[in-house]
C-alpha cells in the first residue's frame, strides 16, 4: 500500500538520471502577457467532465535508485484515489515510461464497479484531435480489471481512467496500475481509435474551471530511471514537461511530485513562451485541490512541493490562461 502523507518518515537519495525523451526545453525570456477571456470547447465533440482527483507515475520500471525503498510506489507500480462525491464522475492519471522488457502494457485494478473509460496517448499528443501513435485510443471497462498496451513508439504515454458514473458520496475507489511485459489487451474494449468509433473525447476537469487535460508528469525524485541508459537529464525525476496545445481549450497540466527535506522541496513551473497559469496542489490522499496562486500569476514560479511540509507525494495542477500558440510547461526540482 502506498504510505498516506501523514506516515512518511523516509528520505530518499536519488541517483543516476534517465532518458531525455524530448531533448532540453530552452525556456524563453518571460515577458508580461494580457489576461486573455476563457474560452470553451469545440461543440458537437464528446466531453467527459470528471473531476480530477488523482495523478500516478509509472517513470522507472525496472526500480532503480530508491524505488525499492518506498515499495517501488511511482516506479513500476503506483496508485491514486477516486473520490466519490455522488454528484461527479471521478478522474485518475498515469504517466507510463514504457520499456520493452518489462513495461508494454498497465494492469489496471481498482477501478469503479460501474465501469471506466481508459484514455491512452502519446506525452505530446493533443487529445483527441491529433492522436496518430500506434496505441492511442479510448478503451471501455465493464468493472474489474484490465490491461491495457502503453504508446510504444512514443516512449511516454500519458493514461486517463475516467469512472461512467459518479461515485455515491463517501464510496472512494482506490485505482492501482502496474507495469507488465505483455503487449496485449485484456478485460477492456476499444471504443475509440485515432479519429474513429465514438468520435473525439476531451475530458474536462469540474475543478479547474472545466479544463481540458493535455497531459501529466511526474518529479518521482528518488527513481533511479536504470530502464533507460541515459544520464544526460532525468525526466520524471527531477524536471518533465507537459505540453499545452493552444487553440480554443481552457486547459490544465497536472504532476506528481515526490518531495521531501532533501529532495525535490521546492518545484519550480515556468513555460517555453509567456504564460500567466493559476497554481494548484493537493497531498496525493487529500480530496481538495488547494489554490496556491489565489489567481492567475506570470511563470515562472517557485513553490513549496507540500503544503504541509511533511515528505511523501504531492499533486500539482498548472491552469494557463487560454492561448492560440502550444507551448512545453516545465516543472523542476529545487
Amino acid at each position: 500500500m502506498k504510505f498516506f502523507n501523514s506516515t512518511w518518515n523516509l528520505i530518499c537519495n536519488p541517483r543516476a538520471t534517465r532518458l531525455a525523451a524530448i531533448g532540453i526545453l530552452s525556456c524563453m525570456a518571460l515577458l508580461t502577457m494580457p489576461v486573455i477571456a476563457q474560452t470553451t470547447l469545440n461543440p458537437g465533440l464528446n466531453a467527459l467532465f470528471a473531476k480530477i482527483d488523482g495523478v500516478g507515475s509509472l517513470v522507472d520500471p525496472r526500480n532503480g535508485g530508491g524505488c525499492s525503498l518506498l515499495g517501488n510506489f511511482g516506479c513500476s507500480r503506483d496508485e491514486l484515489i477516486m473520490f466519490g462525491d455522488g454528484a461527479n464522475r471521478s478522474a485518475g492519471l498515469f504517466q507510463v515510461l514504457q520499456d520493452s522488457a518489462v513495461c508494454n502494457s498497465i494492469q489496471v485494478t481498482g477501478m469503479p464497479s460501474g465501469g471506466a473509460y481508459i484514455l491512452v496517448k502519446g506525452w505530446n499528443e493533443r487529445f483527441p484531435t491529433e492522436l496518430g501513435q500506434s496505441g492511442s485510443r479510448v478503451y471501455e471497462t465493464f468493472g474489474g480489471g484490465a490491461t491495457i498496451p502503453v504508446v510504444a513508439s512514443n516512449f511516454w504515454s500519458t493514461i486517463a481512467v475516467v469512472s461512467k458514473n459518479a461515485l455515491p458520496f463517501g464510496q472512494n475507489s482506490t485505482v492501482r496500475a502496474t507495469c507488465s511485459p505483455g503487449q496485449g489487451s485484456s478485460g477492456a474494449s476499444v471504443v475509440f481509435n485515432t479519429q474513429g468509433g465514438l468520435g473525439a473525447f476531451y475530458l474536462v476537469d469540474r475543478v479547474t474551471n472545466f479544463s481540458a487535460w493535455t497531459g501529466n508528469g511526474s518529479l518521482i525524485s528518488f527513481s533511479g530511471n536504470t530502464s533507460i541508459g541515459d544520464t544526460r537529464s532525468g525526466y520524471g525525476r527531477s524536471i518533465d514537461v507537459v505540453r499545452e496545445f493552444g487553440g480554443n481549450t481552457f486547459s490544465a497540466q497536472y504532476f506528481q511530485a515526490y518531495s521531501s527535506s532533501g529532495n525535490c522541496a521546492n518545484v519550480r513551473i515556468s513555460s517555453s513562451l509567456p504564460f500567466a497559469a493559476q497554481i494548484r496542489s493537493k497531498a496525493w490522499d487529500s480530496s481538495e485541490w488547494l489554490n496556491r496562486t489565489g489567481g492567475f500569476v506570470q511563470l515562472p514560479i517557485t513553490i513549496p512541493a507540500s503544503t504541509s511540509g511533511l515528505s511523501g507525494y504531492h499533486l500539482i495542477s498548472v491552469e494557463p490562461l487560454s492561448s492560440t500558440t502550444r507551448a512545453d510547461i516545465q516543472v523542476t526540482c529545487q
